[in-house]
């Protein structure tokens, strides 16, 4: 028979390892990239040469009871701006988190890159998990996305 202290030191053992595997999964899901929170009816307005190329921005704005909704903005090596709802269609109201991490947006149900709806060459399987484009104007110097436009986007996935 095992001494008691083998015991112990076996489930101490299997209890470690097991807060660890939990800490680095949850460790993975947190977004890499700093959110900037928009105050409710502020539209948002960022200037062009503040953007750095390939560099995503994380943004939210006050939703329905308390919920922030996620938006995202790119610009792309050849200067295109891209606006895009933090999330796919299939996620946007699932269990699964989805999460930013070195610049792109990973859907929480298959943990793959989220693509642009845009994109040319997608497989049925990666048009499930297209960020969802969010309109945008360029005034100026400066892209502009109405709140009206990110609660608009919100609304219609929620009815989808």
């Amino acid at each position: 028979m095992w001494p008691l202290w083998m015991i112990c030191g076996v489930l101490v053992a299997v209890v470690v390892v097991g807060l660890i595997f939990v800490f680095q999964q949850d460790r993975a899901l947190r977004d890499d990239t700093p959110e900037t929170k928009l105050p409710a009816g502020q539209d948002l307005r960022i200037a062009l040469d503040h953007l750095v190329a390939g560099r995503l921005y994380l943004f939210s704005y006050p939703g329905n009871q308390g919920r922030r909704i996620r938006f995202v903005v790119q610009r792309t090596a050849d200067g295109t701006v891209h606006t895009d709802m933090a999330s796919c269609q299939a996620c946007y109201r699932s269990e699964h988190p989805h999460y930013t991490h070195k610049d792109q947006m990973i859907c929480g149900m298959c943990n793959d890159p989220m693509h642009r709806p845009e994109e040319k060459g997608l497989t049925s399987e990666q048009k499930q998990c297209a960020l969802v484009s969010l309109p945008h104007s360029i005034h100026g110097n400066e892209v502009v996305v109405s709140a009206q436009s990110i609660l608009d986007q919100s609304k219609a996935m929620e009815a989808q």
